[in-house]
């Protein structure tokens, strides 16, 4: 894939690998926590927080979630690109989250 391409632009590339687990994700959630809501909604069988992400501020809200099971990560990964693309304002990401607020 070029260098330039769309997908390069959003891809969250700190993020790899066949298993992403909660402490792959902290630096991510960290930088998001300036652009948007982030809060504990639970705490997982093995203790560990499960974190919401809220962002967009729109009538119409959008449910998404990934990895119900440890060895499932790519729609993580695939969410979390969603994310970065919306919160660092590609394309349309300003009309599309004045209409809805997507919660993951």
């Amino acid at each position: 894939m070029a260098e330039d391409s769309t997908y390069e632009k959003i891809k969250v590339g700190d993020i790899g690998g066949r298993y992403v687990c909660s402490r792959h994700m902290l630096p991510f959630l960290d930088r998001l926590r300036t652009s948007c809501k982030i809060k504990k909604v639970g705490i997982s069988v093995q203790g560990r927080d499960i974190q919401q992400i809220e962002i967009g501020h729109g009538s119409v809200t959008v449910l998404m979630w990934s990895q119900m099971h440890g060895n499932e990560s790519t729609t993580t990964k695939g969410v979390l690109d969603v994310i970065n693309a919306l919160q660092s304002g590609y394309d349309h990401a300003d009309e599309i989250l004045k209409k809805i607020r997507l919660v993951v």
